[in-house]
């Protein structure tokens, strides 16, 4: 007969491992498995205590008076930032054709309206000289027309078929037109190239991206705060901007705050420009990345 003799029921682990990694991960470890198993029970109340000790979370938490710590991370009122351009565009052919010209290379610079992507139309052209000729015939087509209808040897529904006819005639001369007027992709505004993934007598697809561009010109600030910034932040605040590839620091402002708070990490997204003159933002580039350091008002 089977051994009915009851067996120890075997102890869970989920929740003791759980309890050693998060206590490992804040540097509670040296209290033992046992200390972690008590810890993974305690209340809400009590975890928010443990993570407020923790010298990280507690600038976000609980933050002093915008000291920074000795190790160099942030202070309690200190954020990353992102320098970004005025605007930036993925330039995509609006035909299929082969690539005659690229007059200008990745890095250099260029003006509103300049060629960047110049494609072969031949093909287009000779599209366009036959719509033009169709034009013609329907034209001439309707004159006829309309003088046998006034000797009334034609109907009127003749003379409007072939006023239909010069209307369509019309509209693939146009169509045709438009198909020129893309052989030739021109820069939206003042900018440089980034990226250029294609060559010149590459033939290339509709929709298919020819390079990556971003405007000259005043640069943008993107930033994370934390949400209980919000309680003194506003609009055209002041802040300083040190960049980590230049070591330089830049006077700005904040210019617009996000419209909505991310409800796990507690943060809202900030845009901000720079308020120095034209000559002390040279050197930078979008890309570049530093730290901001804003100086909220007194309590007193």
């Amino acid at each position: 007969m089977p051994d009915r003799r009851a067996r120890p029921k075997p102890v869970p682990l989920g929740a003791g491992l759980l309890a050693f990694v998060l206590a490992a991960t804040f540097g509670l470890a040296g209290a033992g498995v046992g200390h972690a198993q008590e810890a993974a029970s305690e209340s809400a109340g009590t975890k928010a205590r443990t993570f407020a000790d923790t010298p990280s979370l507690n600038r976000l938490l609980d933050p002093e008076d915008g000291r920074v710590s000795a190790d160099g991370t942030l202070g309690a009122y200190e954020a990353r930032a992102l320098i970004e351009p005025r605007a930036e565009a993925i330039l995509s052919s609006e035909i299929g054709g082969r690539i005659l010209k690229l007059p200008v290379e990745e890095g250099e610079r260029f003006a509103k309206g300049d060629v960047l992507v110049a494609f072969d139309c031949s093909f287009h052209q000779a599209e366009l000289r036959a719509a033009r000729a169709e034009l013609t015939r329907a034209q001439h087509t309707l004159e006829n027309k309309e003088q046998l209808a006034r000797l009334n040897s034609v109907g009127q529904l003749e003379v409007a078929l072939a006023r239909a006819d010069v209307a369509k005639a019309q509209a693939q001369v146009q169509t045709r037109q438009l198909y020129i007027d893309r052989c030739r992709l021109t820069a939206p505004y003042d900018g440089r190239v980034v990226e250029r993934p294609v060559n010149v007598y590459e033939t290339v697809g509709k929709d298919q991206e020819l390079m990556s561009v971003i405007a000259a010109g005043d640069l943008k600030i993107r930033l994370i705060v934390p949400s209980r910034w919000l309680a003194w932040l506003t609009d055209g605040q002041s802040f300083q901007l040190t960049i980590d590839e230049t070591g330089s620091t830049h006077r700005a402002q904040v210019t617009t705050i996000g419209a909505r708070i991310d409800p796990v990490s507690q943060t809202v997204p900030i845009k901000g420009t720079l308020r120095d003159h034209d000559r002390s933002k040279t050197g930078l580039l979008p890309g570049m990345s530093g730290t901001a350091q804003f100086a909220p008002p007194s309590d007193g």
